[in-house]
């Protein structure tokens, strides 16, 4: 899946809004219609026309869109690939048992998001993330995250 990332405020509640379909029918070079603008535009009262009633059936539903199992599954791997830490830890840790020291888990998850050439998280926000969306905690120390382990490299 091809797309692009942003930053900022990355919460189920901004997942959950968007919609990513998936385009597996791509039409080779050879056969593409290269009047297809023109024609779309010659029948665009008629695209108007469908793309309007689709808005009033969605209104009527409360603008519930229906989503397949895929268009699902599309959101929740994009959520994935746009998040750094979240890939890592789905990648390379276990979440529910042990635990890892706090410095040794963000030099790791920074060498490892330079290597896929990712963008790793502000070190500040690291603690506040892995607590609200995992559950994950700093030991009373300071200096550990549990339950977490970073899996063997």
């Amino acid at each position: 899946m091809i797309c692009q990332n942003f930053h900022g405020d990355k919460g189920e509640h901004v997942y959950e809004r968007f919609i990513i379909l998936s385009c597996d029918n791509v039409i080779p070079p050879e056969k593409r219609d290269a009047e297809l603008l023109d024609k779309l535009k010659a029948e665009s009262n008629i695209l108007v026309n469908v793309a309007v009633r689709c808005l009033i059936m969605a209104k009527k539903r409360g603008y519930v869109f229906t989503e397949s199992e895929r268009t699902i599954a599309n959101r929740k791997m994009y959520e994935i690939e746009n998040d750094s830490l979240s890939l890592f830890i789905e990648t390379c840790c276990i979440v529910g048992e042990g635990r890892v020291k706090i410095r040794e888990f963000k030099q790791q998850y920074r060498q490892w998001c330079k290597e896929n050439k990712l963008e790793a998280e502000r070190p500040n926000s690291i603690s506040k993330m892995l607590k609200e969306k995992y559950g994950i905690d700093g030991f009373k120390s300071g200096t550990e995250y549990y339950p977490l382990t970073i899996k063997p490299f």
